[in-house]
């Protein structure tokens, strides 16, 4: 029980890295381009990041 448990954890902080990653990564990107073309590269980044994360 208590193993299975800190696999979770573990993989919800795993989890939280990549989705602080691919943000920063999105914001690196897109800072310099229309607020807009932003919102949606974040909704199609978290769209994938939703998909990998339930791999």
């Amino acid at each position: 029980m208590r193993k299975g448990l800190r696999i979770l954890l573990g993989n919800n902080i795993i989890r939280t890295c990549k989705m602080t990653v691919i943000y920063v990564v999105i914001y690196s990107i897109d800072s310099d381009q229309t607020i807009q073309n932003s919102l949606a590269s974040i909704e199609f980044h978290h769209q994938l990041a939703s998909t990998v994360a339930d791999h």
